[in-house]
């Protein structure tokens, strides 16, 4: 039997890379969403979005500044010391500076497609908070 080489694994096809690309794809998203979960003892490895959340704090939550960059695992900000664990507290006001963002729960079902599109739209409106003059 002929022996395997390093780049067969580049070379991989079928079931498992679909699986865990699959996998892979939902634990970088899960992370960005609008919601409370901690994942428990998990939470101290898994990225959940109460953790990830506080990377998007519109106010610095420490001496620190930006802290949980990570999306997948937290040891990279433990590793770089910008781990910040959530806690039972209400959710913190995340977003930019000067520049609120759209969000769906605050209207009805029927205006959820036109806050979508607001949202899309967002980040290429012009913002003097956060923008600079404009010219």
């Amino acid at each position: 039997m002929p022996e395997k080489k390093w780049y067969a694994i580049a070379h991989a096809s079928g079931t498992v890379p679909g699986v865990a690309l699959i996998v892979y794809g939902c634990l970088v998203t899960l992370p960005h969403a609008n919601l409370r979960w901690r994942f428990g003892p998990f939470g101290k490895v898994f990225v959940s979005p109460a953790f990830h959340r506080l990377h998007h704090a519109v106010e610095p939550l420490d001496a620190r500044g930006t802290v949980n960059f990570g999306f997948v695992l937290v040891c990279w900000d433990q590793m770089i010391h910008r781990a910040i664990f959530p806690t039972n507290e209400a959710p913190i006001a995340t977003g930019l500076a000067g520049r609120p963002v759209p969000v769906e729960q605050a209207v009805s079902a029927r205006s959820t497609p036109r806050i979508m599109m607001a949202q899309l739209a967002q980040p290429f409106t012009r913002h003097s908070l956060t923008d600079g003059p404009a010219s």
